[in-house]
């Protein structure tokens, strides 16, 4: 089968039409389904803009105790009659005593702690003041209420003290 000069033209002028109008399809397709799907996932709606976020949940006993831990720590290196050889935590629990101002917030709070602290010399030692029972180099039991504020982005045992 033989084409003629004339019905060799039409074809490739549909061929090329086809091939046009199938690209243009494509395109349009893309640009109104496809594409919009996309780009509607990056964008943030009025909605997700009035979304409250979730607040950050933090435990206050554990951010608290480990703060008093680092406290403790820190006197492991003393050059001064306060340094410590050991310490035992016995206990560690958020308190409050809103009748006397100690309310707890999520820049101070207070702790009741219970500790041991083994010192190089008990007759000498700044940590024989307060509560707990001398044993041999150990002062068992002491007992302190601890505020703890938060510094910047950390969280801090501001100061020790026996009683409300």
């Amino acid at each position: 089968m033989k084409l003629n000069n004339k019905g060799g033209a039409t074809t490739a002028i549909i061929v090329i039409l086809t091939i046009l109008l199938v690209a243009s399809l494509g395109y349009i397709g893309y640009d109104k389904f496809i594409a919009k799907d996309e780009s509607k996932d990056n964008q943030t709606t009025v909605e997700d803009q009035n979304k409250t976020p979730t607040p950050e949940v933090i435990d206050y006993k554990k951010v608290g105790c480990d703060a008093f831990e680092k406290y403790l720590e820190e006197y492991k290196t003393s050059t001064k009659e306060d340094k410590i050889v050991s310490y035992k935590i016995n206990s560690c629990n958020l308190t409050s005593n809103e009748s006397m101002g100690y309310n707890n917030t999520s820049e101070k709070f207070y702790l009741q702690v219970s500790y041991d602290v083994e010192v190089s010399d008990t007759t000498t030692s700044l940590w024989l003041g307060g509560s707990g029972t001398p044993e041999g180099n150990t002062i068992k039991n002491k007992t302190n209420f601890v505020s703890v504020i938060k510094s910047d982005s950390e969280y801090k045992v501001e100061t020790l003290f026996t009683g409300w």
